[in-house]
């Protein structure tokens, strides 16, 4: 997962709706396609790329959900690997 969010990151227009390309398709299809291509996972396609990229807001408020009831519960807080992962990245779940 790792991985793939630093290569996601590097493709700042599918991500960053302030970029000027965020909004140009054929920009961003190349993108995906690069995406595709640097992650090395034959087993994925384009779309399936594409359905984790909109997984991915929802899996981390799942999780920072989870951290959170556990603090308030006063059990041990729970990490969780998604959200470490997320805490490398929080410029792209920031425009989430």
């Amino acid at each position: 997962m790792e991985t793939f969010l630093e290569i996601y990151r590097n493709h700042e227009y599918l991500w960053n709706n302030k970029s000027e390309n965020y909004h140009k398709t054929n920009i961003r299809e190349k993108a995906y396609k690069t995406l595709h291509s640097e992650l090395n996972l034959p087993h994925l396609s384009v779309n399936d790329i594409r359905a984790k990229i909109k997984t991915i807001p929802t899996r981390y408020s799942s999780e920072l959900a989870k951290i959170r009831k556990s603090e308030k519960s006063g059990a041990e807080v729970m990490t969780c690997t998604f959200s470490v992962y997320f805490g490398l990245n929080r410029q792209i779940l920031s425009l989430f």
